[in-house]
């Protein structure tokens, strides 16, 4: 199998890629790439028609997607008002339709670096440090993103959603040396 040399960003090593992988990557890069450019005239359509209102609107039913997903969201399925992945709404009981077409979302790709076992620690006299740091769990970081599909409830059947519920919030801290024991009072709310 002929293939090409190529680096990634976080080895030096080069690695064997065939034809076929490479028109894959260059497929996933041209789709991360269609889908910034739709982020980014989506911001400038915003700008342009003042349609901030609706924006916002999308935001506040989407509050757990960033900004760039949300407009994405905004800008292929206007009408949607809870998405999911696929697996999500198997685990909820429903089923996406047959031929339904998803909204592509970026979705991050992490990967939990290797430790390196052979470099000593800072202080190597200090048992309990060394412990310490092989016991604890290494963050993930960022790599990249992904092109990563979600679902209207409206493109799915199955059994009904419970309905959002606003969680009770629990009450306000009070400021300390205020002496009444009572909440900090909001600027808008009318005075007694």
């Amino acid at each position: 199998m002929t293939g090409t040399n190529t680096t990634t960003k976080n080895s030096t090593r080069p690695r064997k890629c065939s034809p076929t992988s490479m028109r894959a990557t260059n497929a996933r890069d041209e789709k991360i790439a269609a889908l910034h450019e739709q982020i980014t005239e989506g911001v400038q359509a915003l700008v342009a028609s003042g349609a901030w209102q609706a924006m916002l609107d999308t935001a506040a039913r989407f509050h757990r997607y960033s900004f760039g997903n949300q407009i994405l969201i905004a800008i292929q399925a206007p009408a949607a008002t809870r998405v999911a992945g696929f697996g999500t709404w198997k685990s909820l009981s429903r089923q996406v339709r047959k031929g339904e077409k998803g909204i592509a979302i970026l979705a991050p790709c992490t990967y939990r670096p290797k430790t390196d076992e052979s470099t000593p620690t800072q202080d190597t006299d200090n048992a309990t440090n060394a412990d310490a740091e092989q016991n604890s769990p290494t963050r993930r970081q960022l790599r990249g993103f992904r092109a990563a599909y979600v679902f209207d409830v409206a493109q799915t059947d199955g059994d009904p959603l419970r309905p959002i519920s606003a969680r009770p919030r629990p009450p306000a801290p009070c400021l300390p040396g205020s002496g009444t024991g009572s909440p900090p009072r909001s600027p808008l709310t009318a005075t007694p």
